[in-house]
């Protein structure tokens, strides 16, 4: 059974994604038709003050998996 608990990429991640790997994962998302199971969260903290998009926890595994990411090679933001 799939995982449908909903993560942005800094819960998933442990640390701020950044534009560039969000756009990413949305292309992604938007590919594989999960539009309707992205949910929108208004968060502001010390660095930042807008939307993250909230993301099954399945498809995160798998989008990291396949791209074959390890921590080191992750573009997080700077």
């Amino acid at each position: 059974m799939r995982d449908e608990t909903l993560y942005s990429l800094f819960d998933y991640l442990g640390r701020p994604a950044g534009p560039r790997l969000g756009d990413e994962v949305y292309t992604e998302a938007k590919k594989r038709g999960l539009t309707g199971k992205i949910e929108e969260r208004h968060v502001k903290t010390r660095y930042y003050e807008g939307k993250v998009l909230l993301y099954p926890k399945w498809f995160l595994v798998e989008y990291f998996e396949m791209k074959n990411y390890n921590e080191d090679d992750i573009p997080f933001a700077d």
